[in-house]
């Protein structure tokens, strides 16, 4: 079997059906689906049950276990899977009816990782960003270091949870897997290091993936657990420092550092402020930020800001961003809205 498709559920019970009719409508059924569900307390897993066991003309296995968190349910999926490849693919989140029929001829043992396009889509599946509105549409193969440089450096392309399949056999190999308990950044952390080990990477030029934005989400919400993302990065770049004579990966891991890391900061400190509740004046807001880092993340505020305020990048914008927020969050905050903030 050349796929699996892991997917952890957690009280997805609005959501799941749309993500299991669009496997048991694929084109192509040579595939695997394994459900991880980490602990639901809603219908999720009878709506699973009653979909797969009535539709599905796939193999697919369901493992129930008590809620640990989204990253010890898709390690469980990946150690589970029998596909060579694998692909993990949140509850909420849906793919192409032809993803699998389009990925099957490169899955060949050659690529490590195939991966393609996905749009951004509200709970009604309208289009909220077309991926080649922003990202380039003329890649084929690549090497993972130059892949990471597209990511990082250029920003031409973008690898999300679902829209890629990994070589199992590699990650095993180097033991890459999720970090348990991480909230935010877990994925890019994921991918990130497998593709600093690789050397054959595919992309699809399709849209094949469709990521949900939902109201109550990390993203769309006020929770601080935004910032474990900023861990995951440090996790990142000490992995890659770690060969010590890559210079194309520590000129990776410096663009991280002084590019990602920054970049995140600003973002999720102002999607914070846009988030908590009304009420209460914005220095109350930026004091209450403030301690909740140091309550969760000690010294990472103060570890950010003195990359900032030696930040030696060539980016413009970014020298903007950081002169408005180390003058003023506030000033920062009405200047920049979410909306037009987001800058991945």
């Amino acid at each position: 079997m050349k796929l699996s498709i892991v997917i952890p559920t957690y009280n997805v019970g609005s959501y799941i059906e749309t993500t299991l009719i669009s496997l048991v409508s694929q084109s192509k059924v040579d595939f695997e689906v394994v459900i991880v569900d980490d602990g639901s307390t809603d219908d999720t897993l009878n709506i699973v049950k009653e979909i797969l066991g009535k539709s599905a003309t796939f193999k697919y296995k369901i493992i129930e276990k008590e809620n640990g968190g989204v990253s010890t349910a898709r390690n469980i999926g990946l150690y589970q899977s029998m596909g060579k490849y694998v692909m993990f693919l949140d509850g909420d989140d849906y793919v192409s009816h032809k993803l699998v029929e389009r990925i099957d001829k490169f899955l060949d043992d050659e690529n490590d990782v195939v991966c393609w396009g996905f749009n951004k889509v509200d709970t009604h599946q309208m289009d909220i960003t077309n991926y080649f509105d922003k990202y380039r549409s003329n890649l084929k193969t690549m090497s993972g270091i130059d892949t990471l440089k597209y990511i990082i450096k250029e920003r031409a392309m973008f690898i999300s949870v679902g829209s890629a399949a990994y070589r199992k056999s590699t990650l095993l190999k180097y033991n890459i897997k999720y970090t348990e308990g991480c909230s935010n950044g877990e994925d890019q952390e994921f991918t990130y290091k497998f593709l600093s080990k690789v050397n054959h990477v595919l992309f699809v030029n399709e849209v094949l993936s469709y990521y949900v934005q939902r109201i109550g989400s990390i993203s769309n919400s006020y929770d601080i657990k935004r910032f474990d993302v900023i861990n995951a990065m440090n996790r990142t770049i000490y992995y890659m420092e770690a060969k010590g004579n890559n210079k194309k990966l520590i000129d990776i891991a410096n663009s991280i550092k002084n590019e990602f890391i920054i970049g995140s900061f600003l973002f999720n400190f102002n999607s914070c402020l846009n988030f908590i509740e009304t009420g209460k004046s914005m220095k109350a807001k930026i004091n209450i930020i403030y301690r909740e880092i140091d309550k969760y993340y000690p010294k990472l505020s103060n570890e950010v800001l003195s990359i900032m305020k030696n930040y030696k990048g060539n980016n413009v914008k970014m020298k903007i961003k950081i002169r408005l927020f180390l003058f003023s969050p506030i000033v920062y905050n009405r200047l920049f809205s979410l909306k037009n903030f987001v800058d991945k």
